[in-house]
């Protein structure tokens, strides 16, 4: 039978990958046929593009783009592992 803390670390890895599906499908996700189009709103002499005032893309923007892109990126394997701690040999 797998302990407790076998058990907790089953049930965090099972939502954090439920999230990250659930992330992926919004993202790959089509409007509804009729639905009203929402436009953001404008940031800037670029419109609400994306751009700034000087019609360069907004590089606040493309941070958090870059963001969610590697957060919905990431390998389940590719986790941290906890780190221990290091030994008391008692010299100290």
């Amino acid at each position: 039978m797998a302990s407790p803390a076998a058990a907790a670390a089953s049930a965090e890895f099972t939502q954090m990958e439920a999230a990250r599906q659930s992330l992926i499908a919004i993202s790959q996700s089509v409007p509804e046929v009729g639905a009203p189009v929402v436009s953001p709103p404008s940031g800037g002499g670029g419109g609400g593009r994306g751009m700034d005032e000087n019609g360069h893309e907004d590089v606040a923007e493309r941070r958090y783009r870059a963001k969610l892109i590697s957060i919905s990126n990431q390998s389940p394997d590719a986790r941290a592992r906890p780190t221990t701690c290091p030994r008391n040999n008692g010299a100290a």
